[in-house]
């Protein structure tokens, strides 16, 4: 497998969500840029997201020995391959395969980029993200509007 890559556009988007340490937990709000890979390029398959990355500078993301490391990220970019082909050919053992399913799930992790992006420029007054991620979240759908966000905030950990 090789590297991961991203827009080089997604660079301050990146360090804010997967580097920077939250001021209240002292950790940054993804535990690793594994982490918001695979959940942003879920959110971009899910929104139909899947930017040409054709001619975009790119750079890296996630070193494909840090993502070959956790079975679960693997198995994100090969269910998103198969769910976007919709054909089992999608998950066979050769390098065209391979280079198809990652070249998906980067293009899908830059529209779930772009998504948060939207997201936290909808909160300016969140420098952190959290609740413009599950403000958003909750808007769309796929968590329960608590009562109190930020009693929420404490019990979540993405």
């Amino acid at each position: 497998m090789r590297n991961i890559r991203r827009l080089v556009a997604h660079e301050d988007l990146c360090v804010r969500l997967a580097q920077a340490a939250h001021p209240a937990s002292g950790r940054p709000l993804f535990g690793t840029y594994r982490d918001l890979a695979c959940f942003a390029a879920m959110l971009g398959f899910e929104q139909g997201r899947k930017p040409d990355l054709t001619d975009q500078p790119l750079e890296l993301f996630v070193d494909s020995r840090i993502f070959e490391r956790s079975e679960t990220a693997v198995d994100v970019a090969y269910l998103i391959a198969l769910a976007d082909a919709k054909r089992v050919e999608a998950l066979a053992d050769t390098l065209e395969a391979e280079e198809e399913a990652i070249s998906n799930f980067e293009r899908y992790a830059a529209g779930g980029l772009a998504i948060l992006q939207e997201w936290l420029d909808a909160e300016p007054s969140d420098p952190d993200g959290e609740k413009a991620v599950l403000t958003a979240l909750a808007k769309g759908g796929y968590l329960a509007t608590p009562e109190n966000l930020d009693d929420a905030l404490r019990n979540v950990v993405f």
